[in-house]
């Protein structure tokens, strides 16, 4: 056996002891810190909400119009992704203001909001613009004093929800397509067009096109023609042939809709009257005092 044979033997001989070891002593378990939870559920369906949103919006050819449907869902679930991830940012310092004086966040929370200049890179100054942004005003106060744990979410959630409300509500009145909406919006409550009777498939189905009604996206026959080139269409309604549809046209002179019209248009004017009646009345009485 050459020398070269040799070193090749003992090579392998190597190899096999230490496979050998390998498979006969246990195995060393790894040490896996508790890591710190970061994606909750709101955020997690939050960021799987914009994510449909942007989808829609890209596959419909990313329309620039801000006042397209599209346009402004994908702002909407952006800005409730940001409601999300700012309510944990807050919560976590409202957790490190209540730990213990001497343990280390405490400390850096304290030194950082005491030294550092609003244009740091520091986290707790990020929190504090934050807080400054939702109303929620000295920080170190909060510190120093902290809340209890109900207390400081119930601040945090009436802070965040007073101020996404106001700025929605004040942008819903320059969209052109909420024009013929009710401009108060509550959070976690659902508007009235977007809630079923009953809770079955075709009551359901009828929610997106009481929708696109009331926000003038439900695609009429003068839509179409408008659309059309060398008008191939024409604008003419298709269900009683009398005249162009309109939206008018399509809820209050539509022959063919007539059965469907007049139930709920006497709906609507005896629930009008009744209105009108409570509140004379509650004005009658404000003159008699």
């Amino acid at each position: 056996m050459n020398p070269n044979e040799l070193d090749q033997a003992f090579q392998t001989l190597n190899i096999l002891l230490l496979k050998l070891l390998g498979c006969l002593l246990p195995k060393r378990k790894k040490d896996t810190e508790k890591k710190l939870q970061i994606m909750t559920e709101n955020i997690s369906q939050a960021i799987s909400e914009k994510k449909i949103a942007f989808f829609q919006w890209k596959q419909n050819g990313r329309p620039p119009d801000p006042n397209h449907p599209l346009t402004i869902q994908k702002k909407i679930t952006t800005s409730s992704l940001q409601a999300e991830i700012h309510v944990k940012a807050i919560n976590l310092f409202g957790n490190i203001s209540r730990a213990n004086c001497d343990s280390i966040e405490w400390r850096i929370a304290e030194r950082q909001l005491q030294i550092k200049s609003h244009n740091s890179c520091s986290w707790f100054i990020e929190v504090k613009e934050l807080c400054l942004k939702y109303e929620i005003n000295d920080l170190y106060a909060y510190l120093t004093n902290p809340l209890s744990k109900f207390q400081w979410k119930k601040l945090v959630k009436s802070k965040i929800h007073d101020y996404w409300t106001s700025k929605i509500t004040d942008e819903s009145k320059g969209y052109s397509t909420l024009k013929f909406m009710d401009h108060k919006y509550n959070i976690g409550s659902v508007h009235p067009l977007a809630i079923s009777v009953n809770a079955n498939l075709k009551d359901i189905r009828k929610i997106p096109v009481r929708l696109k009604i009331s926000t003038g996206n439900y695609i009429l026959q003068t839509h179409k023609a408008s659309f059309s080139k060398n008008n191939f269409i024409s604008p003419t309604c298709k269900l009683c042939g009398k005249a162009d549809e309109t939206v008018e046209h399509f809820i209050l002179l539509c022959e063919k809709l007539e059965e469907t019209r007049i139930p709920l248009l006497s709906k609507i004017l005896d629930n009008g009257s009744l209105i009108l009646a409570k509140l004379q009345l509650r004005f009658n009485r404000v003159l008699s005092n």
